[in-house]
């Protein structure tokens, strides 16, 4: 007992403590209690309903104390310690014998602030996470977040604000990491690293009130805010350093490993997979050898959109690349390139190119620039401002070409060609035509190339050349090349320039040129011709003999070789046999140039000199004959007697020697 009055257990200072009624007495409480205190104590605590009160009249407890209390050594309680105020302890031990006995701090009635059981720690968690163990924190720890410099190992840890961690975070099959962000801006920062073994971490925007633990390992993005809108991110993996060049690139890396039973591990195929959780479809699945985009299902209707500012509405459809390129048709494609557009039609497809479009069925355009198909399986392979109408047509390339009509067309390509027609060709140069405005269609004709040239006949030809023309009143009709040449007539053929037909099944030439002799030079083989050559009788024949056409019997035609000792046999149409066969099959030279080494001998005979019927049947000589009776006929003319050609060209007259 101090010289004050106050009396103290195991110390020499004791403090003021009021008990019972009336001021307060000095009272210590202890081992070695003297009788007058104790009766003292005890009168009071009868006074009280049996609560004994410190610093107080009216207690409401067993023992209510009004004011500080100091134990320096153990306080053991058997039930519940509950404080409104601070609780100063070198340490506490509960010895929990419930699941959920603990330390609690706040309000029990809604959200703790603070709890600590056997399996829980929480920190205002929220009430979906009762009866889970592990650390929950619904306000933040360590400043704004969860900080710890060592390694977290939980099953489960919650927190709404933000999570730091300096080693390790590891996350036990059936946990999981829960970051309740309602802002929207949580985020979990490890200097180590991050193990899911089978557990997922979960990040909540919004409010999301439900968990699915799953055995798998997992990273969730949750949301039921309204507030999101349509096209917004929920959810990033992001990759960021304050240097860059301390990082050349940044890595996400899926690797799968296979465990076997003899303890040989090998590489199992990595899947990268996302995938629609409601209707478990696959969107992407990536391994070792599959990129794969789309569910590959027969009823499917997955789209495909890489790319930038691309749009693809179009059920089993793709857009792979490029940019600004749009596709709303089934089963079509658009490979890349810039402001195409696919439409209308099904099965389409545009592989490059810019502003190009497709409406047609089944049509393809290769690239180029502002071509356009409309037609049903038409092609355009590039080129630009091209137009294909026409089904099963092809423009191949050149610039402002258009199949307007019709069915299996081709432009090859050129500029500014138009076709209407059908199972039509213009290969290429401008401004050429195939049409048939009167007659319903114009079939099977061809432009090859040239200018401005027009065909409305069907089967008809324009090799090439200038506004040539070829009329509708014309069928199988052909005009080689040259210029401003006009075939109104049918199987009519015109070479040359400023022709026009005179007739069927005729042949139109400007001047007929044979290039056989140059020079002293000889273009011809040592059995060959060139010039007008028929093919009529049906007679057998020998190559290079001389013979005249005959009537061997009423309406047939033949052939006799020749003899100057006759006249017989030496006037009337002659010939020179071009092979040894039938004459009507290896044909006979009527006019032109003939070189045959084996059976002309004019070697030695003077350039320009005339050449005669010989009477030696079949031959030709370079002298006259001269025996009475003898046909003299000039037949030709030496060309060069060192090659042995000539030009043969029969004369109409002959003279009989006396």
């Amino acid at each position: 007992m101090a010289s004050n009055g106050n009396v103290g257990v195991g110390t020499s200072t004791p403090g003021n403590v009021g008990v019972g009624t009336g001021a307060p007495g000095n009272v210590g409480v202890g081992t070695d209690v003297p009788p007058d205190v104790a009766r003292y104590r005890e009168a009071a605590a009868k006074q009280q309903g049996g609560n004994v009160g410190v610093g107080t009249t009216q207690p409401t407890h067993k023992l209510d104390v009004h004011g500080t209390g100091l134990f320096t050594g153990s306080l053991e309680v058997r039930s519940e310690i509950s404080a409104s105020t601070n609780v100063f302890a070198k340490e506490i031990i509960i010895a929990a014998q419930n699941a959920n006995d603990g330390i609690t701090f706040g309000s029990t009635s809604n959200k703790p602030d603070f709890s600590l059981s056997s399996n829980v720690i929480n920190i205002g968690a929220p009430s979906q996470l009762s009866g889970r163990s592990g650390i929950h924190a619904h306000y933040a720890i360590t400043g704004s977040h969860v900080s710890m410099s060592g390694t977290i190992t939980a099953e489960q840890l919650t927190t709404s604000d933000d999570l730091t961690v300096g080693d390790d975070i590891n996350v036990a099959s059936g946990g999981f990491i829960y970051l309740d962000g309602a802002g929207g801006n949580s985020k979990i920062q490890h200097n180590n690293g991050l193990e899911l073994t089978g557990g997922s971490i979960v990040l909540n925007v919004g409010g999301q009130t439900t968990i699915s633990d799953t055995s798998n390992p997992t990273l969730q993005f949750f949301t039921n805010d309204n507030s999101v809108a349509s096209g917004d991110s929920i959810g990033n993996i992001h990759f960021q350093t304050s240097d860059a060049g301390d990082v050349k690139s940044f890595d996400l890396q899926i690797k799968a490993t296979a465990n076997h039973d003899d303890g040989n591990d090998a590489s199992a195929e990595a899947i990268f997979k996302l995938a629609d959780a409601e209707n478990e479809t696959e969107i992407l699945r990536l391994t070792s050898d599959i990129v794969r985009v789309g569910q590959m299902l027969s009823g499917s209707t997955v789209r495909t959109t890489l790319g930038c500012n691309n749009f693809n509405s179009g059920a089993k459809s793709s857009v792979l690349g490029g940019c600004l390129n749009r596709l709303s048709t089934e089963c079509s494609v658009i490979g890349g390139g810039k402001g195409n557009c696919v439409e209308v039609s099904n099965t389409a497809a545009i592989v490059g190119g810019q502003d190009n479009k497709t409406q047609g069925f089944v049509s393809f355009i290769g690239a180029g620039c502002n071509n356009t198909t409309s037609g049903g399986y038409s092609v355009i392979v590039g080129g630009r401002s091209n137009c294909n109408n026409g089904s099963c047509g092809v423009v191949i390339g050149g610039a402002n070409n258009c199949l307007s009509n019709g069915a299996g067309n081709i432009i090859g390509a050129g500029d500014c060609n138009f076709m209407n027609s059908a199972c039509s060709m213009i290969g290429a140069g401008r401004c050429n035509r195939i049409n048939r405005p009167v007659m319903v269609t114009s079939t099977f004709s061809t432009i090859l190339n040239g200018c401005k040239n027009q065909v409305t006949g069907s089967y008809s030809l324009v090799g090439g050349g200038c506004q040539n023309i070829i009329t509708e009143a014309s069928c199988r009709g052909t005009i080689l090349n040259g210029k401003d040449n006009c075939l109104t007539h049918d199987d009519s053929y015109i070479i040359g320039s400023d022709i026009t037909s005179l007739g069927d099944c005729v042949t139109h030439v400007n001047n007929l040129t044979y290039y056989a002799h140059c020079n002293n030079t000889s273009f011809l083989g040592t059995s060959q011709t060139a010039g007008e050559i028929i093919y009529v009788g049906d007679t057998s024949v020998n190559i290079g003999d001389v013979y005249v056409l005959s009537e061997p019997s009423s309406g047939t035609s033949g052939w006799v070789q020749t003899n100057a000792g006759s006249e017989s046999t030496s006037k009337g149409l002659l010939a020179i046999a071009l092979g040894t066969g039938n004459s009507a099959t290896v044909g006979m030279l009527v006019r032109g140039f003939a070189r045959f080494t084996s059976d002309f001998a004019i070697t030695g005979a003077t350039m320009g000199e005339p050449v005669y019927l010989s009477t030696t049947a079949g031959d030709i000589t370079t002298t006259a004959p001269n025996s009475s009776g003898d046909i003299v006929r000039i037949i030709g003319y030496v060309i060069d007697d060192a090659t042995e050609t000539i030009y043969f060209n029969p004369d109409n007259s002959y003279v009989e020697r006396s």
